[in-house]
């Protein structure tokens, strides 16, 4: 029973051969080359989450897949997706990052906000 209880998940950059380890060392350092040549930033600064991205690993951000109902509602601040009780609290499904500004939109007739791009 210790045993299992010790197991642990094996680390994924561990989990390859040498060979691969280093073929993804050389498209990284590929990509560092060409985001030099080119003048641009490789990476970008997602504006849902703050973590730093690139054009070719968008996934692992998250967004609410409803609105926000609050303001002065008889009903508690809160997503309707997941019942996050602040409006900038971390989404609830995955999907790809971004780095367009967002503004927090509200819906006068409903009540409901939602994060829309500028």
């Amino acid at each position: 029973m210790r045993l299992l209880a010790q197991a642990q998940p094996i680390d994924p950059v561990d989990d390859c051969t040498a060979e691969l380890f280093e073929l993804r060392a050389l498209v990284d350092d590929a990509r560092d080359a060409l985001s030099a040549e080119t003048g641009k930033a490789r990476y970008k600064t997602c504006t849902r989450c703050g973590q730093q991205f690139d054009d070719y690993s968008k996934d692992g951000c998250k967004k609410h897949a409803q609105y926000f109902l609050g303001g002065g509602s008889l009903l508690e601040d809160q997503w309707v997706c997941c019942r996050q009780q602040k409006a900038d609290s971390p989404g609830c499904r995955p999907c790809e990052h971004i780095d367009q500004p967002r503004v927090f939109v509200e819906d006068p007739r409903y009540g409901s906000s939602t994060w829309k791009p500028a």
